[in-house]
């Protein structure tokens, strides 16, 4: 069986089996350099909202939700 690229078994002077790995500093690289960007998707077309209208759009579905939960939450009595 083998172990993906940064891990890798090894054995000291006395055949004791031991587990080492390290981390790939370009891909941690690259992972943080995309920190905080992610995409939306939208029907609305570029003359109807610009970019910050969408995020604006986007940042208020919390609230709709949860008011959507509270409407169709039933309640036991």
């Amino acid at each position: 069986m083998s172990l993906p690229a940064p891990f890798r078994v090894t054995e000291d002077e006395h055949g004791v089996p031991a587990l080492d790995w390290h981390f790939d500093e370009d891909v941690l690289n690259a992972e943080a350099a995309a920190d905080g960007w992610y995409a939306l998707l939208t029907s609305l077309s570029a003359e109807e909202a610009d970019p910050g209208q969408v995020l604006v759009h986007y940042k208020g579905q919390g609230a709709v939700e949860r008011r959507y939960h509270d409407f169709t939450e039933t309640y036991g009595g």
